[in-house]
């Protein structure tokens, strides 16, 4: 199973991208956050720029429901040598969608599947799709399904919730069941992305697909577990690696805990409130993450303009790395002055302190 490092919005910059390729590795593919117009912004130039992006296999990812638009941004992306690229069906943001763009687009399935002709038809590169199941109720799935069969696309992405659920509750394990079934006689590669933040909902979801003697999913996209937890697709590899041959996923489990708790790092989670405590008990881990880290701060003090640019951009990615202190005590109040730093001497005073605490 291949697995893709999802794009997330102000978060997985090509900084991030390659600190978590660098340090941690195991995704086979990258995407970037969504790009909506052909000229770009300085940022979206620098983070396709192939020299930012030289060591990973890298999608762009376009936002656009104008097939002019699209298009002149695809021949953009393509002048600097990229050969896929990817639609984004499946942004929740209510400015978005209010667009008629992201999830919004599948609202007015007429209008899609024209737009898809045209696109499919004249775009210079391959086109793969990230969709989420409908707007407001699942009850239009089937209709987009069959929108999406009659398109050569190199890929689709399923996020299993509709656009109003946002990221809260259960995915629709049953509706991306019955999309990889009525796309299994098609040749359209299908990927699964929502909720994969630890080994175990990783395990779930090859176990469903046994179950129901699914063969056309041939990779997952992970966003919000790999941003919380950097080293997850690494620790994915390793548990897949062994546990090949088991006909049976959950065979072995007890020798993957060892192999991925050994002295080269690692660690599975089966029990999300068990993350922390695995993570601060191996040295080498949390010596790892601190090198990650400091690599990362150090790129965005290089090109961000003052300390509270470079602040917002690590502050956002504590939010997620905060799952691996929460064991730490009194870690809510260290958090708290993490958020609260206006320099980057405090910031670094407090990661300092917290860095001392987990040696």
């Amino acid at each position: 199973m291949k697995l893709y490092l999802a794009p997330l919005e102000g978060v997985t910059s090509y900084i991030l991208r390659n600190a978590i390729a660098h340090h941690y590795g195991g995704f086979d593919r990258y995407f970037t956050p969504f790009i909506t117009s052909a000229t770009m912004n300085h940022r979206e130039r620098e983070d396709v720029d192939v020299a930012h992006n030289a060591d990973i296999d890298l999608v762009p990812q376009i936002m656009s429901n104008n097939v002019e638009e699209f298009l002149d941004i695809a021949a953009s992306i393509a002048r600097r040598g990229y050969e896929t690229v990817n639609l984004n069906l499946g942004c929740p943001s209510k400015t978005v969608v209010g667009k008629k763009r992201g999830s919004g687009f599948l609202s007015v399935q007429y209008e899609l599947d024209e737009f898809l002709a045209e696109v499919y038809d004249r775009c210079p590169v391959n086109i793969s799709i990230k969709t989420r199941l409908g707007m407001d109720d699942l009850s239009k799935w089937p209709e987009i399904v069959e929108i999406y069969r009659k398109y050569p696309m190199e890929e689709l992405i399923i996020h299993p919730r509709i656009q109003r659920e946002f990221y809260k509750g259960v995915p629709h394990m049953d509706e991306f069941v019955y999309a990889c079934e009525q796309l299994s006689d098609t040749d359209i590669p299908i990927s699964y992305n929502g909720d994969i933040v630890d080994i175990k909902s990783y395990i779930n979801l090859l176990n469903l697909l046994r179950e129901n003697n699914i063969e056309n999913v041939t990779s997952v996209m992970i966003g919000r577990g790999a941003m919380a937890l950097p080293m997850l697709a690494r620790d994915i590899i390793k548990y897949e690696m062994e546990n090949v041959t088991d006909n049976n996923v959950d065979a072995g489990i007890n020798n993957t805990i060892n192999a991925l708790n050994s002295e080269d790092g690692g660690f599975v989670a089966y029990d999300q409130e068990l993350v922390s405590h695995r993570f601060l008990s191996n040295d080498n881990e949390v010596k790892m993450f601190w090198i990650f880290h400091n690599e990362i701060l150090d790129n965005y003090i290089e090109i961000m303009s003052g300390d509270t640019p470079t602040l917002y951009k690590m502050k956002e990615l504590w939010v997620y790395w905060q799952r691996l202190f929460d064991s730490v005590s009194d870690f809510k109040k260290i958090y708290k002055k993490i958020l609260k730093a206006k320099k980057i001497d405090e910031y670094l005073a407090v990661v300092e302190h917290l860095k001392n605490i987990c040696a």
